[in-house]
């Protein structure tokens, strides 16, 4: 009776065992198959960053597509990896997806799915293997392997190089330092220097015996002392290398350095903000040049880091920075730049900034929200034309474009795209120019990452940005009251024509500083003129046009050189050398019927104005009427008389006189529009604030 009771049992226990066993072996038969089922068919080197051979070289970031195959009955679902080498000369990045691969099917990695580095002292011929670590949505392995055999066909490795100094001054000695990396062995290093107009060129042996500024012999540091000729130039250096195989690399240009002085000259500071190529400068030069606009250029490249002092010494003037690609403004790990123009700005500096890779960069800093007043949208918006805002007081009218085959630098990749926060004003917008015009145009990876995630030599993937999505604001201005800032999310030197470019400089430096209407009224007979605005066109012919007919000749007198100059509407041209009229020249003029001088100009910001000993004929640059001891402030002490002719009166001449008491002066301030006779006790630089 009990044996039946068993049995009984027994029989649904042992149904249900049998089934579980047969569905656990259905389950487990796909994967059983599929063990061993991803196999490995071949490889190719798709991208190489020094010599492009196809080959793996020392020194190389290879890109590589490996190819596998399911050779499995059953389908093996998403397929994953990535790119490992148990070599420590190779440094492998990304991962693959293959995706679901049906029973016999191949596949490829992405083109940008797998790559690695190899170190510059890889040996010659090393073997190395990589393995494509692949898991299956179950978590099941299926590492595949190949072998890449290494060639040195390259010369040795500059990794870093610098000069010490790298601001000097004439016949000076500098040291120049490379380290310098080949697994062959360095047979020699070369360094080259050349001035940037190409009339100084010199080459010289560079050693690494610790006794040529390269610190200790034999660390691979080469090193070598180079005196600085007697005239002052911009250098670049480069590199010559070669190692024990006989293989050859030339480095051009890979730093700058000066024995250039510098010093403040004018109204506007030029700072070119490019660490890693020259060349920039002319865009912004020509521009401010076909404008009349005086300059002093610092070039990072050339100069490094701008102290603060020197752009703080720039208040209240202009101090225009370009970022073209890499430049300190752009770091995201110093803050230096950013915290001395967020000083400058605070203290009522006007700045205008532009760069295609600022807001990539530093996007989410006080300097940009806080003070640019501008919000990151895209990094690549992918158009490259753009317009001005309807009523803007800078952009109003203009249309151009930043890529295409004109006279710009064509260096536009990565256009932002950017959003105006209060109190900003949109200046200007990106548009797709016409219908059927493609709205956005492919762009590449950017070939360097300052957080150091990409590597530097990064292989180009293309990229479609998304167009417009948001403003499609190109560029920004702000008035807060206490400074004024223009920035422009794409790169001044972009655009296409020089006429443009000139166009929007001078729309740019008007708003900064301002643009103001000159009136004068003018009596028969001899006035003594000077100009309180810079002439927009410096011709004398334009600047008098609106009193053309009634006048009969212009005088003006130099007292460097002590000579007078004159211009005689009716004689040609080549009869007078007095054929230009600004800023800095005050003139008599003679009116043979009362007029009104009308003109429209630039307000200036600093006018210097060199004189000598003994009387000078001087013109007052500035907006507002001052006290003679204020307006004259920069040359206390070194000034005796002025005298001020004003037409029309009994007694037209005004007198100040330091040595009579102040009631006998008839002359008691310095107003704009008036010229002036000027005696100084000394030679001396006579500066106007406006």
């Amino acid at each position: 009776m009990r044996v039946m009771v068993l049995k009984r049992v027994a029989w649904p226990l042992l149904a249900f065992v049998v089934f579980a066993i047969l569905i656990l072996v259905t389950l487990a038969v796909p994967r059983a198959f599929a063990q061993g089922g991803i196999n490995y068919v071949g490889h190719q080197i798709i991208y190489d960053s020094i010599n492009h051979d196809g080959i793996a070289n020392p020194g190389e970031l290879v890109y590589v597509v490996v190819t596998v195959t399911n050779s499995s009955v059953v389908t093996i679902y998403n397929v994953q990896g990535s790119l490992t080498a148990v070599d420590y000369h190779a440094t492998c990045y990304g991962a693959t997806d293959y995706d679901d691969m049906a029973p016999g099917q191949t596949k490829e990695s992405g083109p940008s799915d797998l790559y690695f580095r190899l170190s510059n002292l890889t040996p010659n011929g090393r073997v190395i293997e990589f393995v494509v670590d692949l898991y299956d949505e179950y978590g099941t392995n299926y590492p595949v392997s190949f072998n890449l055999s290494v060639v040195d066909s390259v010369g040795p490795a500059v990794v870093t190089s610098s000069v010490t100094p790298k601001v000097t001054s004439v016949s000076q000695p500098v040291t120049i330092t490379a380290k310098v990396e080949d697994g062959s062995g360095v047979a020699a290093v070369t360094g080259t220097v050349r001035s940037s107009d190409n009339s100084v060129s010199s080459e010289f042996k560079m050693y690494d015996d610790g006794a040529h500024g390269d610190g200790a012999a034999g660390n691979g540091v080469y090193g070598a002392i180079w005196v600085t000729p007697s005239q002052p130039y911009d250098f670049l250096a480069g590199f010559k290398t070669r190692d024990n195989l006989g293989n050859n690399r030339t480095y051009t240009d890979q730093f700058g350095f000066t024995s250039r002085p510098f010093a403040r000259h004018s109204t506007i500071l030029l700072v070119i903000d490019e660490l890693n190529e020259p060349g920039f400068d002319n865009y912004y030069e020509s521009a401010l040049g076909a404008n009349g606009f005086a300059y002093d250029l610092w070039y990072t490249f050339y100069r490094g880091p701008v102290p603060s002092e020197v752009i703080i010494g720039y208040l209240p003037a202009i101090v225009i920075w370009a970022v073209p690609e890499e430049g300190i403004l752009n770091d995201p790990d110093d803050e230096s730049a950013r915290t001395t123009l967020m000083s400058y700005l605070d203290q009522g500096g006007k700045l205008f900034v532009t760069g295609q890779d600022i807001g990539y960069y530093v996007h989410d800093q006080e300097f940009y929200t806080g003070y640019l007043h501008a919000q990151f949208v895209q990094d690549s918006v992918g158009l490259y034309d753009i317009q001005g805002i309807e009523g803007d007081d800078i952009g109003d009218g203009m249309d151009f474009t930043i890529k295409g085959i004109g006279t710009g630098a064509d260096n536009q990749q990565w256009p932002s795209e950017i959003n105006a926060i209060s109190p900003a004003q949109r200046v200007f917008e990106y548009y797709v120019p016409g219908p059927g015009a493609m709205s956005v145009a492919p762009t590449s990876a950017k070939p360097y990452s300052k957080s150091g995630l990409l590597p530097d030599d990064l292989a180009p993937v293309e990229i479609w940005p998304q167009g417009v999505v948001s403003s499609g604001t190109a560029a920004v201005r702000v008035d807060t009251g206490t400074y004024k800032a223009v920035y422009f999310a794409f790169g001044f030197e972009g655009i296409d024509e020089a006429a443009d470019r000139n166009a929007v400089m001078e729309s740019v430096i008007a708003w900064l500083h301002g643009r103001s209407n000159f009136e004068k009224s003018l009596a028969l007979g001899w006035n003594l003129v000077s100009l309180p605005i810079i002439p927009e066109n410096k011709a004398i012919t334009v600047v008098l046009s609106s009193i053309a007919a009634k006048y009969d000749l212009v005088q003006s007198y130099d007292a460097m050189s002590d000579t007078w100059r004159s211009y005689d509407p009716a004689l040609p041209p080549e009869a007078s050398d007095l054929l230009t009229l600004d800023e800095r020249i005050p003139f008599w003029i003679h009116i043979t019927t009362t007029a009104t001088l009308n003109l429209q100009g630039l307000l200036p910001i600093i006018t210097e104005q060199e004189l000598v000993a003994g009387w000078n004929l001087v013109s007052y640059p500035a907006s507002e009427p001052r006290t003679i001891a204020d307006a004259l402030s920069s040359i206390s002490g070194k000034y005796a008389k002025a005298l001020r002719y004003e037409a029309g009166e009994g007694y037209p001449w005004r007198r100040y006189n330091i040595t009579m008491p102040a009631w006998a002066n008839t002359l008691t301030q310095i107003s704009p529009g008036w010229g002036y006779w000027l005696y100084v006790t000394e030679d001396c630089t006579l500066t106007i604030v406006n």
